[in-house]
């Protein structure tokens, strides 16, 4: 069995399986089901933790970029 018919057996499969056309990605859009197929989890669950982490790292760092501000300001005020 080829390469390309073991894949299109793949393809075939998924699409019984989640309700799509059996593709993950392709050139314009992915699956609705991308994140439970079995070729692609653990790619979307990495990407989903980093996405996490940086909306986190960036939501954190308000705070401390306004404290700062506030504390330049003041010192500006006064120092002058």
């Amino acid at each position: 069995m080829s390469r390309q018919s073991r894949e299109l057996k793949k393809q075939q499969e998924r699409a019984k399986k989640y309700g799509c056309d059996g593709r993950c990605y392709w050139s314009t859009g992915m699956c609705p089901s991308v994140e439970i197929c079995d070729e692609t989890r653990v790619g979307e669950a990495i990407a989903t933790a980093i996405g996490l982490i940086t909306v986190l790292a960036m939501i954190a760092m308000v705070p401390i970029i306004v404290i700062g501000g506030a504390i330049m300001l003041i010192w500006s005020i006064f120092a002058g």
